[in-house]
Parts: structure tokens; sequence; C-alpha cells
């Protein structure tokens, strides 16, 4: 049997069946209103799920960015244009959904908002597989996020995302704690934002 991989091995860091369980417990934790932002849409099952759960009412806006023409190269086994929808978001009958329709990097207008968000506690899907606009979404995104903030990544142990999150853990690993896992995803909870910046003031 081979060992179930993680990132952190602290009693936060539980493992979980499902990713729909791992989410569910840990942002229906969340005190107070969020802002959910799913980063690779596809289908849109991840986007039901939590849209059907009872803690989704304290989800102030989703916002989920996809051009919806699937993968932009080879990823693995998979070739170009997996998980296309032929451009078309899903179908989710919710007032709070927001589509961003276009390729995160060339798009990068769409995600100007983001700095705005300083108030509620943001929940971050990171699915779209590949490294390059994983990194380039993180790069733009960690300079605003806060204490509490979730970071979920849906292929946590995969060579892209792998990649990613090592780099991430290398040079910002202070400001991340590992709460939970499955074979595949892991989230982590933004920390010690706050006494960084505080500290940084007062240099």
């Amino acid at each position: 049997t081979g060992q179930i991989q993680s990132y952190g091995d602290s009693e936060d860091n539980q493992f979980f069946l499902s990713r729909e369980q791992l989410l569910s417990s840990r942002v229906s934790a969340i005190q107070g209103d969020w802002i959910g932002l799913e980063f690779g849409v596809a289908e849109g099952a991840l986007t039901r799920h939590i849209v059907s759960q009872r803690f989704f009412q304290n989800c102030i806006a989703w916002h989920g960015f996809d051009s919806f023409l699937g993968l932009p190269r080879d990823w693995g086994d998979l070739v170009a244009g997996t998980f296309s929808t032929g451009g078309q978001p899903p179908t989710i009958n919710n007032s709070k959904i927001r589509w961003h329709i276009g390729e995160i990097k060339r798009d990068q207008f769409e995600v100007d908002f983001i700095p705005q968000l300083r108030k509620e506690t943001l929940v971050v899907i990171l699915d779209m597989d590949l490294y390059e606009p994983t990194h380039w979404v993180l790069d733009k995104l960690f300079p605003f996020l806060k204490d509490g903030d979730l970071l979920y990544f849906d292929e946590a142990f995969h060579e892209d995302e792998a990649l990613v999150i090592e780099e991430l853990l290398e040079q910002k690993g202070d400001f991340l704690r590992p709460i939970g896992f499955t074979i595949f995803a892991q989230i982590f909870e933004v920390v010690n934002m706050k006494s960084n910046r505080e500290s940084n003031l007062s240099a």
C-alpha cells in the first residue's frame, strides 16, 4: 500500500475521502461572510456542490474563471482541449455567481477587482491543472491575501500544481498552514499576514 501524500503533518491537516468533504468541512467553519474565487470551472461539478450546501448562504459572491475551451496544452495523458464545454459556462441558476470567460493571463483585466476584496474571507479554488496559469494567479493574488483566507489545490500532487506548491512553500511557507487533504487535493489556510504587515510598517 502506497503512502498517502500531504503537505505537513499537523493535527489540523486531516485526510478526507473526497474533495467535496474536504471543502465542506473547511468552508463551513468560516465565521461570517466569504467570497469564492474558482479558477478552472469546466462543467461546474464543484461549483454545483458548493452552491447546494447550507454554508453557501454566507457566500456573498462566487466568481468563476475559465475559457471553457478545455486545456490549452497537453497535460499528462490528456490532450489540449480536454474539458472543453464549447466556450459555454455551466447553467447554474444562482444570482451570486458571475462567470469570467477567457484565458487567465490574456484577460488579466478580469482579476483587477480582486485587490478590492479586503474584508471578506476568500475561498480560492485552483483547478487549472497547469503550472503556468496557476503560478500566474497566485503571483497576482498573494499580496492581497489575509489571515483566514483559504487556498485549495485540486491536483496538488500532480507534477504541475505540485511544482507551484513547492515554490510557494519555499518562498512563502510561513504564511500557509495545511488544514486538510485528499489523495489528490490539498487546502491551506493563510496565516501570519497581519503580523508580517505590521512588522513591515514598523520597520
